[in-house]
């Protein structure tokens, strides 16, 4: 048997299995009982169904099914059923999920991985998807993709029975790309530039409802700095790379509010030198930072926090406010980022005792 022939075989067994999987799996059987959870959360994952062809140069190529829009009507589909669950966040994330299939193709056991070692070139891989283990029946699957995650609470019980039923949550997001300023030497919009459109979405209304997240994104670009933020195959982050604001809502009456972001910088504690590493301050540092500033911000509605890695030009200015990186040289160090909400800038005309009190303050703690 020819290698060739070997090879379609695995192609077409590969084919025919994942025409027999649900395009989306959800990960909630280790949802907790309600009585005892306070906070807790659901991931929505795309599985990647692959379409070979051949074009008139003989070269396979590949489609994806699912897209973001696909994950969050199943998400909210998924709320609707079961009535029992508020949102507080969402979020994209990439991640590796693994999957073992009967004979039949029926999903036996599934899981996200915590840990594993993937590389931009590895050889696993063929557009996200373990393609040789697809094609044989007792081998688990890993799927590279980009999927969804609810974090949610139970509604309380106490304020709802079965005559008086919960409003159930149902999200929606919005993508906020940085335009090319000059496409010359490949110039982005700043990071304040994009949050000043999207706030001008807001107060537009194209956005009706109030905000969950602003997640800054990260985008696989190719060479000439193209990205596609709607795809949900996740790639190792090497290479050229754009950030997207990616901005979820919960439906619902306007908000009279604007978004923004907060970086929080570590200072270094040490300099580094030519065989020496400089040393930095510890993400607890910042978070400590982080909640001060909230504290001392009441009127200021928190959304979220992330850890993100900006490249490393200069100890004396670190620029948080790019939109577009190559990671293929240089250090980078990790930042934290808080995602807000406060209201829109009051009138002089109207009166203090008119506006609601700012919540009380928030306190932030990390733990691994």
């Amino acid at each position: 048997m020819t290698f060739t022939i070997l090879r379609n075989r695995i192609q077409q067994r590969f084919l025919d299995r994942q025409l027999k999987i649900d395009d989306i799996i959800v990960f909630d059987e280790d949802l907790p009982p309600k009585k005892d959870c306070r906070l807790t959360f659901v991931d929505f994952a795309p599985i990647v169904k692959v379409r070979l062809r051949t074009d008139n140069n003989g070269i396979e190529s590949a489609e994806f099914n699912t897209v973001p829009s696909e994950l969050v009507d199943f998400a909210n589909k998924w709320l609707l059923d079961r009535e029992v669950w508020d949102v507080v966040c969402c979020e994209s994330i990439g991640a590796i999920i693994q999957i073992k299939l009967t004979d039949n193709g029926v999903v036996e056991d599934k899981r996200v991985l915590t840990t594993y070692t993937i590389t931009e070139d590895s050889h696993d891989f063929h557009d996200g998807v373990t393609q040789y283990a697809f094609s044989r029946s007792k081998e688990p699957v890993d799927f590279r993709v980009k999927m969804i995650r609810l974090w949610i609470q139970p509604f309380d019980s106490r304020e709802y029975n079965e005559k008086v039923r919960p409003i159930v949550p149902q999200i929606q997001f919005r993508d906020f790309e940085p335009r090319i300023l000059d496409s010359r030497n490949n110039t982005f919009e700043s990071i304040d530039e994009v949050v000043a459109r999207l706030n001008g979405a807001i107060n537009a209304e194209e956005i009706t409802g109030k905000v969950l997240n602003v997640q800054t994104l990260a985008c696989s670009a190719t060479q000439d700095w193209k990205i596609d933020p709607q795809s949900t195959q996740s790639k190792p982050w090497v290479g050229k790379t754009v950030f997207v604001l990616r901005v979820y809502y919960a439906l619902g009456p306007i908000h009279e509010e604007e978004v923004g972001l907060a970086d929080f910088v570590p200072e270094c504690l040490v300099g580094g030198g030519m065989f020496k590493r400089p040393k930095f301050e510890s993400q607890s540092c910042l978070l400590r930072k982080a909640s001060k500033w909230l504290s001392e911000n009441p009127e200021i509605n928190f959304c979220s926090a992330m850890s993100l890695d900006v490249k490393l030009k200069s100890m004396v200015s670190i620029d948080t406010k790019q939109m577009s990186v190559t990671r293929e040289t240089g250090d980078f160090i990790r930042i934290l980022r808080i995602a807000y909400t406060k209201p829109r800038e009051v009138s002089a005309d109207i009166p203090i005792s008119s506006t609601l009190p700012p919540p009380p303050p928030v306190y932030l703690e990390h733990r691994v």
